[in-house]
């Protein structure tokens, strides 16, 4: 039976090795520096240990969610589970005691990551301040016709308007920073006072012009007399 809960695991797999393996990096490079002791072997250790146990616990929570079809803070809090016990027990401590203490980190992580809905708020964020596309539905792709790319970039716009009203957090934060994206009533705006400026600046230069020549040609006269 397929499971729609499992797939993108290989990406999720190789996203967290990737974190793991800058995290180890980072911790091994503070560790040598604090302690004196060579950098390069202190990062290579902390960086294979760290992967070790990031794979550990993706492998456990992946096949959970495999098995059980579902991604809830239990699959995390077995993976925990089971890294607590690989930890504890590669520095002599008691296995079981790792086990609960991280399975319930892990379950815990699990739920707060839910609760805030990391992932949908950083792509609202994103989309919110025109660095990503909001991707219309398929219904809509298949509604375009002709107009194929004025009606995505509708669909663009009434995205970001929507993200806009339902996350207010973004729209509320946004007029404190200094750089922010231009509304299209904003923009036309712009554009109406940059086209008025260019517009008088060009009559300023014609009449300069004019004048000039008026000068010319009325001191040529004035030689001829």
């Amino acid at each position: 039976m397929r499971c729609k809960e499992s797939e993108g695991w290989k990406q999720r797999l190789a996203i967290k090795l990737q974190i793991g393996a800058v995290g180890g990096a980072v911790m091994g490079s503070i560790i040598g520096t604090r302690h004196n002791t060579p950098l390069l072997r202190t990062t290579a250790v902390s960086t294979a240990s760290v992967l070790i146990l990031t794979g550990c616990f993706s492998a456990v929570q992946e096949t959970t969610r495999r098995l059980r079809c579902q991604d809830s803070p239990l699959n995390s809090g077995i993976a925990g589970a089971a890294t607590g016990a690989l930890l504890f027990a590669s520095h002599s401590a008691a296995p079981p005691r790792g086990a609960v203490i991280c399975g319930a980190l892990g379950a815990a992580a699990h739920w707060a990551v839910d609760q805030i809905a990391l992932e949908k708020n950083c792509r609202s964020f994103l989309i919110a301040w025109g660095l990503l596309d909001d991707i219309p539905s398929t219904s809509n792709h298949h509604r375009l016709g002709n107009n194929g790319i004025s009606s995505s970039s509708s669909s663009v716009n009434r995205g970001i308007e929507g993200i806009e009203e339902k996350e207010g957090l973004w729209a509320r934060l946004r007029p404190y920073f200094p750089i922010r994206q231009l509304t299209d009533a904003e923009w036309e705006e712009h554009q109406k006072k940059a086209a008025a400026v260019e517009e008088k600046a060009r009559t300023a230069a014609l009449q300069g012009v004019s004048d000039a020549a008026l000068d010319i040609v009325v001191d040529d006269n004035h030689k001829a007399k």
